[in-house]
């Protein structure tokens, strides 16, 4: 119950900022910007953004970064809370 509580105050507080992200899906399946297709999705991407901006963590680990769709949006969300770095590791070249 606290997960699904955590989940409700980070959309609720920051969900609105989400609407300057909605570049992200549009450029979704765009092969150039995003070689190779994920299965990050943009109510996952929302998610994690809020997330992030809500528990403001020093440092976010993605491990498996495939095209680095959800690196985005931990990255916007980063900068967004003004401090934070973002290492990601991608395990199968």
């Amino acid at each position: 119950m606290e997960l699904i509580k955590l989940f409700d105050e980070a959309i609720e507080k920051y969900h609105s900022e989400t609407d300057k992200l909605r570049f992200l899906p549009q450029n979704r399946y765009n092969t150039v910007l995003f070689p190779l297709s994920g299965q990050y999705d943009w109510l996952s991407g929302q998610l994690l953004y809020c997330l992030i901006r809500h528990l403001r963590p020093i440092r976010v680990i993605e491990i498996s970064t495939n095209a680095g769709y959800s690196g985005l949006f931990s990255a916007l969300a980063l900068k967004a809370n003004g401090f934070g770095r973002l290492e990601t590791f991608e395990l199968m070249p």
